[in-house]
């Protein structure tokens, strides 16, 4: 049998002690790679009759072959509800939303004392909804998911009454339980503000016409060669010809790949998973197909050929490099579409009810690294450089300062914490003035404990030296809004840099810190 890991211990306490308390409807949040169905399955276990709905015949099976792992006595046990099968006699029941939804096989159903939903995010649409109201009857009800907020904002609070339990992509990664993550961001001056939202994310009709151009699918092969060259990867496109578009471009490249999509006949869609999993394709490019249900752990390159208002979106494009694999170091995150800009990996579960207390964590900005014009000769515009794009760091919870590519500052009133990388740049340093007091911590800047561990280790430290009061250093405190003082801006003119009329005092002040910091640099001072 499966053993379960401690946080999955953890998370099957918390379900247990939140039915003590008579919360039946519950919602678990976990990252992609985290063991979800493992959890789910380990839970059936404590009752006679189960239900699991899924909504796609990969995530279906995977929960067959996930109950068969956990508890191989589980054979002979477990029935489908889709299509033609209508297994309703088996005490686990693995159900299609499309099937169940249905009157006639609603009605045949029998009374469950577990109802799971798997990517519980679509649990507010109406199929999933006429299901719960014949089977809810104060049964308890978990649902798993990755992406918790929706891009429409519609909150799952219709459904669930309590987030129970999560865990974040930062936190798994520092636990060891999910692989680092590296980010590179390829930036052009393809503009998308004539492109439309609708149903909260971007037209596609739209963005199409923007994005899926031989130029730009030209520029993403030609940023792959240079900086993914050998790592499986998994693209991600705007619509079903963006993915024959760009795999043509890859092929014409000498390189092995090919597109799939929903429209992918069923046997032809398992033939070229079987390959991109052996390596007789090494880029799948991929339109709405596999960002739910789909396990690659080899994948070492997922490449964001899509924009996306989504964060949901986003975070589960993001979740299929996470696996560990042997031999894997990381997974490059390779963005063409500024996806690495827009949004953050941590994603608080909002059930869209009053909560209790506030709980926010916010992005944390990256800056240039040089490499400038190197595909200037790809004819997309001229302003056109690859930059890292600091996954992990993004997740600050403060108002950090980025002086220059590796040196960030920190100011805390009386004091400011400062982290740099170490001359001989083989880890991160940090320090807090006036006390000249080190931080704990010295890192190998190639462990998956480098520069975003260094920032949540200074973070601890100043939220206790701050004793909790974090206006100052809060990314959304109201007075950074302002208008920037008389004294700011004349230390602007006296540093020659330029601002704009309306500059605030958040914004004047990181200006002229920067500005300051590149004097002393001149002047041969740290």
């Amino acid at each position: 049998m499966l053993k379960l890991r401690e946080y999955q211990k953890d998370c099957l306490t918390a379900i247990a002690k939140a039915k003590e308390d008579a919360i039946t409807r519950q919602l678990v949040s976990l990252p992609t790679g985290t063991g979800k169905t493992v959890i789910f399955c380990h839970l059936a276990r404590k009752f006679k009759q189960v239900l699991v709905l899924a909504h796609r015949d990969e995530l279906c099976q995977q929960a067959q072959d996930k109950f068969l792992m956990v508890n191989p006595e589980a054979e002979g046990k477990i029935g489908w509800v889709k299509a033609e099968r209508n297994e309703v006699d088996k005490p686990i029941i693995i159900g299609s939303v499309q099937t169940i939804t249905r009157p006639n096989r609603l009605e045949q159903l029998p009374h469950f004392d577990l109802i799971i939903t798997d990517e519980a995010h679509h649990a507010v649409a109406d199929s999933y909804l006429r299901i719960y109201d014949t089977i809810l009857n104060g049964n308890l009800h978990v649902g798993f998911t990755a992406t918790p907020n929706r891009a429409d904002n519609e909150g799952l609070g219709k459904v669930f009454e309590r987030v129970v339990f999560e865990k974040t992509i930062k936190e798994m990664i520092e636990g060891g339980w999910l692989c680092n993550l590296e980010g590179k961001r390829i930036t052009t001056d393809v503009s998308l503000d004539n492109v439309h939202t609708a149903i909260g994310d971007f037209n596609k009709r739209e963005l199409t016409a923007a994005i899926n151009t031989a130029n730009r699918n030209q520029l993403i092969v030609k940023s792959w060669l240079e900086l993914a060259n050998e790592r499986k990867t998994l693209a991600f496109t705007v619509d079903i010809q963006h993915a024959h578009d760009l795999s043509e471009t890859f092929t014409n490249h000498g390189i092995r790949a090919s597109p799939i999509s929903g429209k992918t006949p069923m046997d032809e869609r398992h033939g070229l998973i079987e390959k991109f999993h052996s390596g007789d394709i090494q880029v799948l490019c991929n339109c709405n197909l596999l960002t739910e249900g789909f396990d690659a752990p080899s994948v070492d390159c997922i490449l964001l050929a899509r924009p996306t208002q989504s964060q949901g979106l986003y975070i589960q494009m993001v979740g299929r490099g996470t696996r560990p694999y042997p031999e894997k170091e990381n997974c490059l995150i390779l963005d063409v579409v500024d996806n690495t800009t827009r949004h953050e990996l941590r994603q608080f579960a909002d059930l869209g009810l009053e909560p209790e207390e506030e709980e926010e964590e916010r992005p944390f900005g990256t800056a240039p690294t040089g490499e400038k014009d190197r595909f200037n000769d790809y004819g997309i515009g001229n302003k056109l450089y690859s930059e890292d794009a600091n996954i992990l760091g993004r997740m600050a919870k403060y108002d950090w300062n980025r002086l220059d590519s590796d040196t960030f500052k920190l100011y805390l009133g009386d004091g400011y914490i400062k982290i740099g990388l170490r001359r001989d740049k083989k880890g991160y340093y940090a320090y807090f003035k006036p006390g000249g007091e080190d931080l704990q911590f010295i890192t190998s800047r190639d462990s998956k404990y480098n520069l975003s561990w260094a920032i949540g280790i200074a973070e601890d430290f100043a939220f206790e030296h701050t004793k909790g009061k974090t206006t100052l250093i809060d990314k959304n405190a109201s007075w950074k809004n302002d208008t920037a003082t008389w004294r700011q801006k004349q230390q602007l003119d006296d540093l020659g840099i330029d601002y704009d009329w309306d500059v605030t005092k958040g914004e004047a002040a990181k200006l002229i810190d920067i500005g300051y910091h590149q004097q002393n640099q001149k002047g041969g001072r740290a």
